[in-house]
């Protein structure tokens, strides 16, 4: 796993956040969990910015408790698509 931290304000999650999982994510982050990198490419358009592939409960709950910097990896997806990607992710194997 190659983790690395990016600041949140640089992410840029998809639609259809779950309020109530993330208000849960974040008590779980006050209590001192640590949870699995989130998982992001770098945007094409948009140097040095990231787009969130996996973990935006996780992202959203680290945002909500005033984190500024979270661990992230970053995936080259090599030209595949990463709504289709994110779908497989959302799914589980």
């Amino acid at each position: 796993m190659n983790g690395q931290s990016k600041q949140i304000p640089g992410i840029y999650p998809r639609k259809g956040i779950d309020q109530k999982r993330v208000g849960m994510f974040a008590e779980n982050i006050r209590d001192g969990f640590k949870f699995e990198p989130i998982e992001v490419e770098p945007c094409p358009d948009r140097p040095g910015k990231y787009r969130l592939l996996d973990g935006v409960h996780r992202w959203s709950a680290c945002k909500t408790v005033g984190m500024m910097e979270m661990e992230a990896i970053i995936k080259d997806l090599k030209g595949a698509d990463p709504l289709l990607y994110a779908a497989k992710k959302a799914i589980g194997p």
